[in-house]
């Protein structure tokens, strides 16, 4: 029991700052759908997210070039992973850190057999596949789908005699689009989360006051 009632208004207080802040942090640990994922909220970040996502699946346009990129993908998703974990910045999600354990300079010379022996180097190998084969499917359907969308346009016959067909769908195929964006977006982050989760430490305990 607290006598004092100005140190107990300092120890709520305390308390309760902790509580906000480590909420905070449980809350962008979850997989939840935030307002950066809404595509009418801010849809220029899922966006930017998939567009700058679309990189790691040009090794899939030639089958040669990916036969050859294929036993490198351990590697390779060392650097992959390195700006997948800084790339949800654009979302406006806090960046994942490095699970990697830092390596003495005398070591350096068996930097890529340490690399090998860490669990988290063959998670990275995964999300790089899972980065390369998503980054192929937008690129597809940024590259197939809008002329598509202006063929199906311009056809004849489609437009009305006033041409409002047109105006009529052009916005929907953008609504339809940056939806579609905000949905791969919300896919390929949740599953970065999930790679990283066993590797990000867990917030700390909310301090509880003693009770009497």
């Amino acid at each position: 029991m607290c006598f004092d009632g100005d140190a107990c208004e300092s120890v709520t207080r305390a308390a309760g700052s902790t509580a906000c802040s480590v909420s905070k942090m449980t809350d962008e640990g979850r997989t939840q759908w935030p307002a950066e994922f809404r595509p009418f909220a801010r849809p220029f970040r899922p966006v930017a997210y998939a567009a700058t996502g679309m990189i790691w699946g040009l090794p899939f346009a030639n089958v040669w070039l990916a036969l050859i990129l294929l036993p490198l993908v351990p590697v390779l998703g060392i650097f992959v992973s390195a700006v997948e974990r800084r790339r949800v910045a654009i979302l406006g999600m806090p960046t994942i850190p490095s699970s990697h354990i830092p390596i003495p300079r005398e070591e350096r010379r068996r930097w890529l057999s340490i690399r090998l022996r860490e669990p988290i180097t063959w998670r990275e190998a995964v999300l790089t596949l899972m980065a390369s084969a998503m980054g192929f499917a937008t690129g597809a359907l940024v590259a197939f789908g809008v002329p598509l969308g202006f063929v199906f346009l311009l056809a004849p016959g489609f437009e009305s005699s006033d041409g409002s067909g047109a105006i009529i769908m052009v916005p929907v195929i953008l609504v339809a689009m940056v939806y579609g964006c905000a949905c791969v977006t919300w896919a390929q982050y949740t599953l970065t989360r999930k790679i990283f989760a066993p590797f990000i430490p867990s917030p700390p305990e909310i301090p509880r006051p003693p009770r009497y």
